[in-house]
């Protein structure tokens, strides 16, 4: 592969990387170019355009012949092509003598193609990646490895940071489970009665003691204040972590069902629409009413129908927290094993460098 230099003629390319050797010298001639094209007008004298005819000469003599066997990367080529262009432009060539009588003239005139792209192409000379420089050797350590060690890291932080968020909502659905289980429902007893003496009154007896022992039961509870100001406090890390997932996941953020914010949001807006606003007193009641749920109701009342409905959004979210948290984790159990293989094959691969420059330097010596 080869790349064709203005004047010069066609010059080998290094593909990968070229030595720290010819990186100095490549930059040394285009910081003199670039130095004289910002160099002030009235400065100027023959020295600065002998310097642009050596370093025309120069850039020539590495890009075709390379700085001790090692050639140039593409990149460079590329740039001293367009540098050499530039110098053509106002008569200077691979051939062009020193102190010639208008070199200053000539300087300035080269001068005056900054604004057409000129500046720019030094400036984009002069940035060359630092891994042209570097050996097959560092380039497998520090941009394989380390760039590889790099984006693993920053997916498994990221995963870190999901199962936090993951384990947060879960604590925060256990508080709000336990004060919802604070309800009581009164034992039953036996069931006993008086058989009597007759069929009738046995009939009569058993009717009347069924009546009183298969009733509805009524829960109750003794949730405290101190409950009800618990409660009131969740309000906080489901509001954010609402955000958080939805920040994470706008596929399924609160406004969509079935969604972990969707569940949350569910009961965030409950536990919203039952204190706020209410004095203290009715703030102790409404706790109750919050945990009883609408079961300490006669079934007969059309209230009775949406019974439980606080259990259930409690019970969708710690499912729904429960099945990402476990999906997470296995996603990092798989992570860790690519981080596994990913370093087990950056060791084959420096160990297959290593033996290959071993082998070669055998051969040399013999």
């Amino acid at each position: 592969m080869s790349v064709y230099i203005s004047g010069v003629g066609y010059a080998p390319v290094r593909a990968e990387y070229t030595s720290g050797e010819a990186i100095a010298q490549y930059t040394s001639y285009m910081t003199k170019l670039k130095g004289i094209m910002d160099k002030g007008n009235n400065n100027l004298d023959g020295s600065d355009y002998n310097y642009l005819v050596l370093s025309m000469q120069g850039l020539a003599n590495i890009a075709v012949n390379g700085v001790n066997g090692t050639y140039l990367t593409k990149d460079m080529l590329t740039n001293i092509d367009l540098v050499v262009r530039s110098l053509e432009a106002v008569g200077i060539n691979n051939s062009s003598q020193q102190n010639v009588p208008n070199g200053v003239d000539i300087v300035r005139n080269w001068q005056s193609l900054s604004g057409l792209g000129v500046e720019q192409i030094l400036n984009n000379a002069l940035q060359i990646s630092p891994t042209a420089g570097r050996s097959l050797q560092s380039m497998i350590e520090l941009e394989y490895v380390k760039q590889g060690n790099d984006l693993i890291f920053a997916k498994l932080n990221g995963m870190e940071s999901a199962l936090k968020v993951t384990q947060n909502v879960i604590d925060t659905l256990n508080v709000i489970q336990g004060i919802a289980d604070k309800v009581t429902i009164q034992n039953r007893g036996s069931f006993a009665f008086s058989a009597g003496t007759t069929v009738s009154a046995y009939e009569s007896k058993y009717k009347m003691a069924a009546s009183q022992f298969f009733t509805q039961l009524i829960p109750t509870t003794a949730v405290s204040n101190a409950d009800a100001d618990l409660l009131w406090a969740q309000r906080v890390p489901l509001a954010a972590a609402v955000q958080q997932l939805d920040a994470a996941n706008p596929a399924a953020s609160h406004t969509v069902p079935n969604s972990l914010s969707y569940f949350l949001n569910n009961i965030l807006q409950r536990i919203l629409t039952t204190f706020t606003g209410q004095g203290q007193i009715e703030f102790a009641n409404r706790i109750k009413a919050w945990v009883l749920d609408n079961t300490a109701i006669k079934l007969s009342d059309p209230a009775s129908s949406s019974a439980g409905a606080v259990q259930t959004s409690i019970t969708q979210a710690i499912q729904a927290a429960q099945s990402l948290n476990d999906t997470q984790k296995k996603n990092v159990s798989n992570y860790m094993f690519v981080f596994e293989e990913f370093y087990k094959s950056s060791s084959a691969v420096l160990q297959q460098v290593t033996q290959i420059i071993q082998s070669m330097a055998q051969g040399i010596g013999r």
